[in-house]
């Protein structure tokens, strides 16, 4: 007799789930899956909690043989505190006063899937990132406040060890979500873009100021000069008008860099606040903000100043010269 023989139909939407377990069991290799988040997010302790609430509700669509999550609270100070769980988490104490530099949440998931025998971990790691920290401490450091500007990168990473692709995919999808409910740290997002032409302010005050000037004196100079005029009195006029073209123009650049500096030193930041020392960081950087706002608005108001009195100076250099 011919030996029996029997076949297995495996479903198209299983087979690459399978292969993937396949691959895992030979090699011993999971995936990663990353993530990075650039907005200016301020993270605090109810959003921590909503992250953990949805990582525990996601399970509810899986077999799940085993779950635990760490959390990790890293400090300006470098001092570190790892809880073993978020109950422990929640008895965090509120009252520190050293900033918190980064937060990091890591979620353990051992997963029985279907039609696998073999169970599968997988490793989600969500780090928060305070930029208002680190600029902090890049200051404690003496950073030129050149550098602090062209500071960024990421506010949130996430990273997923998975098996099974399409699991780890319904995850990120779960974290999309949470960092949507996220408050935003800065209204000012926009001013980025701003900074990126900032070097251009100084030269074009500078410019404006000497045509503004310019004509002011052009339009003068017919009724100072005229067929009659002696060679004194045009030179005397040349050289005062020149003068004071030169000043105006120097002074406009200065005034110019006064606002380019103002603008490049407002910060958007991504912010932790979990305790104290959070909340004095945050008004630091927010009252830095206001004053370096109205350091924008006197640089433009010095700069308009500028060209109206060097017109008005016009009127007196014709009397000057006409002595």
């Amino acid at each position: 007799m011919p030996p029996s023989s029997s076949s297995v139909i495996i479903d198209e939407s299983d087979r690459f789930k399978i292969a993937q377990a396949i691959y895992n069991s030979v090699t011993g290799k999971t995936e990663k899956l990353t993530r990075t988040y650039s907005k200016d997010y301020l993270i605090g302790l109810d959003d921590i909690r909503q992250l953990h609430m949805k990582c525990q509700q996601a399970c509810g669509q899986w077999t799940v043989l085993n779950k635990s999550e760490s959390i990790t609270v890293h400090h300006l100070d470098d001092n570190t505190e790892t809880f073993s769980s978020f109950d422990r988490f929640s008895i965090y104490d509120l009252s520190r006063t050293s900033p918190t530099e980064s937060i990091v949440y890591e979620f353990n998931l051992l997963l029985q899937l279907p039609n696998l025998e073999k169970p599968q971990h997988y490793k989600v790691t969500v780090r928060a990132l305070s930029r208002a920290a680190m600029i902090r401490r890049m200051e404690q450091d003496m950073a030129p406040p050149p550098f602090l500007r062209l500071f960024g990168g990421s506010s949130i990473v996430v990273e997923i060890e998975y098996v099974d692709y399409v699991v780890a995919r319904n995850i990120l999808g779960m974290i999309d979500s949470w960092t949507d409910e996220i408050e935003s740290h800065s209204k000012l997002s926009w001013i980025r873009y701003v900074q990126r032409f900032t070097h251009w302010i100084p030269p074009i005050a500078q410019f404006l100021a000497i045509a503004f000037i310019g004509f002011s004196l052009f339009a003068a100079t017919s009724t100072v000069i005229t067929a009659t005029s002696t060679p004194p009195l045009v030179g005397r006029w040349l050289i005062l008008a020149g003068t004071v073209i030169t000043l105006a123009a120097l002074l406009a650049r200065r005034l110019g860099s006064l606002v380019e500096s103002g603008i490049d030193q407002i910060l958007t930041l991504s912010a932790i606040k979990l305790n104290k020392g959070d909340e004095r960081l945050i008004v630091r950087y927010r009252n830095r903000n206001i004053l370096k706002v109205g350091q924008v608005f006197l640089g433009i108001a010095g700069v308009t100043a500028n060209s109206v009195c060097a017109n008005l100076l016009t009127d007196w250099l014709k009397l000057l010269v006409q002595k």
